[in-house]
């Protein structure tokens, strides 16, 4: 695989695309998990806020930092230039959280939002001492969010949603690994450390 496609891949599967991709699939292709109807109005409005708050401000705001010379590598590579990116990211998708407080959204879309920032915020600090993978660790977030999520719901309605969602993940898993841009022990790590982590969340509120 030439780089040009191992890039592709890395961009395709990038962890901040998972808000998105999650609320997209979740309001527009699976009905009947919310006990309250959204009109399509109110779904491309929250879809818009998604994109804004996890791709648009996080990113333009990196972009700034790597104009101002704050970084020095755009795609994270530095362990140690990774903090303040994620930072960034983390407080956009609190952001998120607090702008989403008052305003309806299916349960499930909420565990999501919920869990997925919490595992930001726990590979922020893993970071500090590990160079974990984020696109490992954030799919497999997903994956295991969504799976715990069917078993609340005792429905097999989000089965093909995980099963799509864990060809994703291992995709990104391949990408990084083809790329250089982690060891493999850095990539399986990022797949544990996501299944550990919204599991201890799933049976907090379980």
């Amino acid at each position: 695989m030439d780089s040009s496609k191992k890039s592709a891949f890395s961009y395709i599967f990038h962890p901040a695309i998972i808000p998105t991709f999650i609320s997209a699939v979740l309001l527009f292709f699976m009905r009947g998990l919310s006990p309250i109807a959204l009109p399509v109005v109110a779904k491309l409005y929250v879809l818009l806020m998604v994109v804004l708050f996890t791709l648009v401000f996080p990113f333009s705001l990196i972009f700034l930092l790597y104009r101002l010379n704050l970084i020095s590598d755009i795609r994270f590579a530095d362990r140690k230039q990774r903090t303040l990116p994620l930072l960034v990211m983390a407080s956009a998708y609190l952001m998120m959280l607090v702008f989403f407080r008052n305003i309806y959204l299916p349960p499930v879309l909420v565990y999501i939002y919920y869990a997925y920032t919490v595992t930001v915020l726990v590979g922020i600090v893993i970071n500090i001492f590990y160079k974990i993978s984020f696109h490992a660790l954030g799919w497999s977030a997903l994956i295991t969010a969504i799976y715990m999520a069917s078993l609340r719901l005792g429905s097999g309605r989000l089965l093909l949603l995980l099963f799509c969602s864990i060809i994703f993940g291992g995709f990104a898993g391949y990408a990084q690994l083809k790329e250089d841009s982690h060891t493999p022990w850095q990539v399986y790590s990022g797949y544990i450390m996501g299944f550990l982590i919204i599991g201890v969340i799933s049976a907090l509120n379980f």
